[in-house]
């Protein structure tokens, strides 16, 4: 008798978890929202698309601390370059370099401006660009500063006549003093030896892509 009633446990036991298996394996298949009258396949169907979203979600969410670990890194650059600047500014100001620069958009009458105070005697230097059909008497622009500005802004993406308020001086001092060769500014820094000689004084600056470049 008492055998009868173990066996009898025991099948009672192996249905309790047969039925238990059943249970788990129907509520896992049918888990994420599935409606009735679903067939297997549109359940495993939206199980799959549901796990692609999720998928997509940690990767969104791994962009997001990627970006925000870079906002904050270009933070501190632009705050190590603001405290060198009001540092640096002091000194700028108190040197003496007489000159004048001339700021006027293209075709705007600034090649005049600049050839009457050319025989004023104020000094350019060179090589400057060459005279062309629409201006005979010469743009008074030095090759080196053209240069240099259309670096800067290509760079960011603007050209003088495209996206202009697209540049952003920070950003271009930045890419000055992070570029580890110093290649970036070796035009402009010709034109900086020539007006920081004394024997070029008073000297005389004209490019009209200094309207967008001259906050730097």
């Amino acid at each position: 008798a008492l055998k009868m009633k173990v066996e009898e446990v025991v099948r009672n036991l192996f249905s309790l978890f047969i039925l238990g298996y059943v249970i788990v394996f129907f509520s896992t298949l049918f888990k994420g929202g599935s409606k009735p009258g679903q067939s297997a396949e549109e359940i495993s169907k939206k199980r799959l698309e549901d796990e692609f979203l999720k998928q997509q979600l940690i990767e969104k969410n791994r962009e997001i601390r990627n970006l925000q670990m870079d906002a904050k890194k270009n933070s501190d650059i632009i705050k190590k370059l603001k405290t060198d600047m009001e540092r640096i500014k002091p000194i700028a100001t108190s040197i003496n370099r007489p000159g004048l620069i001339i700021l006027g958009m293209h075709r705007s009458g600034t090649s005049v401006l600049g050839g009457l105070i050319n025989k004023m005697g104020l000094k350019t230097g060179g090589p400057l660009i060459a005279a062309a059909e629409d201006n005979e008497k010469g743009f008074f622009e030095r090759i080196d500063v053209v240069l240099q500005n259309d670096y800067l802004m290509q760079k960011q993406g603007v050209y003088y006549s495209f996206k202009t308020y697209k540049f952003d001086a920070l950003t271009g001092i930045k890419d000055i003093l992070m570029n580890k060769d110093g290649q970036l500014f070796n035009e402009g820094r010709k034109a900086v030896a020539f007006f920081n000689e004394k024997r070029n004084y008073p000297w005389m600056l004209k490019d009209p892509r200094l309207c967008i470049t001259f906050r730097m």
